[in-house]
Formats: structure tokens, sequence, C-alpha cells
């Protein structure tokens, strides 16, 4: 069983760019924006996957209809919201990003409590 998430997780799903065999002009011109998002944004673990590769598995359950395109997996909530589309700047993806998770079904996490200590006994 996959261990759940902790923080939300978006995948940039791509063909390829510098020098691949299948290349994507605008995949090409995404990567740039998603290392920036990466390196700014470290509550959203950033992942990149070729379509051609691993990214099957979003190509085959998700309506992507083309690259680039970007998931959102966001902790208790087993459907990724999927942009097949091109954003204009760092600003533009977090935006996105951020509509997303305010979106998302909120979760309360209960902090597991010690037992309360028992009272003493009367003598």
């Amino acid at each position: 069983m996959p261990e759940a998430l902790k923080k939300p997780r978006l995948v940039f799903l791509h063909q390829g760019f510098r020098g691949a065999k299948h290349r994507c002009k605008a995949c090409g011109e995404q990567e740039p924006i998603v290392v920036d998002f990466a390196r700014r944004r470290l509550d959203v673990e950033v992942l990149k996957s070729n379509i051609f590769k691993s990214g099957r598995f979003y190509a085959e359950r998700f309506p992507i209809k083309g690259t680039p395109a970007f998931a959102l997996h966001v902790p208790g909530d087993e459907t990724p919201r999927v942009a097949d589309r091109v954003f204009e700047d760092t600003h533009d993806l977090a935006r996105w990003v951020d509509g997303e998770l305010a979106r998302a079904p909120q979760r309360t996490i209960e902090t597991p409590r010690a037992p309360e200590p028992e009272p003493p006994k009367a003598a």
C-alpha cells in the first residue's frame, strides 16, 4: 500500500526536452518555471515525469489531453487535480496550486494524547 501523502505533490508531465527523442517545445518552456516553483515552495513536493515513461500512469487514468500537464495530489484526496495547460510564470503556477489546495477538502488531524493518569486510590 502506498505511503500516505504528508504534503501536496505536484507532478509535471512532459514529453521530454533538451535532447530527448520526443521533444516538446512547450514542455521545455515550462521546465524552468517548475524548477523555480520547486525551489520556492518547500511545502509542495515537485516531481517531473516523462509521459512516455512513468507518466503513462497518468495518461491512462486521468483526462490528460496533451502535454505539458500537471497533476496535483492533495493529502486525504484520492483524485488528483489535473491541468493540461501552459503557465505564464512561477506565480501563475503558484496561483493554480493555491487555488486547488483551497478547494480541497480540509482534514483535521487528531494528535494522539497520552492516557489520563488515574486518580490516587483512597486508603
